[in-house]
Order: structure tokens, then C-alpha cells, then sequence
């Protein structure tokens, strides 16, 4: 969400894109045409924080297939499916709006509920 990057550019990295203070997108994936360029044909570069290069470079790390890949899956050959991003997304937009309390309350949790769907789509139009 900092970077602004669309769905198949996250599923499409790799360790090697991490820079110090920056993403390098250079591929997009898509379930239908597999790895390809980027929206435009054109790579470029995002800014990129350093608690989030952290975080990515931990769960790069943890890929079983020596890939490369940031977002694996259990096949080597294809990152995780966009629906569980997404679906884990909603979940911390829901934990955010709740007190640790509230998160126990079906009524408050289904409010919070519609509400994460609405930024999510906010989300997935403007990337």
C-alpha cells in the first residue's frame, strides 16, 4: 500500500528487486499470461521504507524453491494467488479500525467488515 504498485507487480517480485531505498518493478505477473513487463512495457522505480524492505526481504527468505520469489507459493513456478493478498488485507483493515477487545465482537467486526471492503476497492481501482 506505500508503494502504489499494482497486484501483478506484487506477485511478480523477486529479492533481486529490493534496493536499499527502492523497489525495482520490471515484471508483472498474471495467472493468464504468466511473468511479462510491466503496465506500459516500461520498468521504473518506487520509493520504498525501511520497515517494508524488511518485511519483504524476511518473507523472501523463507521461500522453500530457491525462486527468488517474495510471494511463493507451494508451486515454484507461480507467486501466490492475488485473492489471499487481498483477503489478508481486508483482515488488517479490520484490525486496524477495532480495539484489541472489539475484535471479538461479531456486530463490531461485521461493521468493520463493510467498511474494509470499501478501501480495499479504493485499493484495487486506483492501483
Amino acid at each position: 500500500m506505500t508503494t502504489g504498485m499494482r497486484l501483478g507487480e506484487v506477485l511478480a517480485l523477486k529479492v533481486a528487486d529490493i534496493g536499499k531505498d527502492r523497489i525495482y518493478i520490471r515484471h508483472s505477473w498474471s495467472f493468464a499470461d504468466g511473468l511479462k513487463k510491466p503496465k506500459n512495457g516500461e520498468e521504473r522505480t518506487v520509493p520504498l521504507l525501511p520497515a517494508v524492505r524488511q518485511e519483504l526481504l524476511v518473507l523472501g527468505a523463507q521461500n522453500p524453491h530457491a525462486t527468488g520469489s517474495i510471494f511463493f507459493s507451494n508451486m515454484p513456478e507461480k507467486p501466490v494467488d492475488g485473492k489471499i493478498i487481498g483477503r489478508d488485507l481486508q483482515e488488517a483493515l479490520i484490525n486496524i479500525q477495532l480495539s484489541k477487545g472489539d475484535r471479538e465482537n461479531k456486530e463490531k467486526r461485521e461493521k468493520a467488515k463493510k467498511k474494509s471492503k470499501l478501501g480495499i476497492i479504493t485499493v484495487w481501482i486506483c492501483c
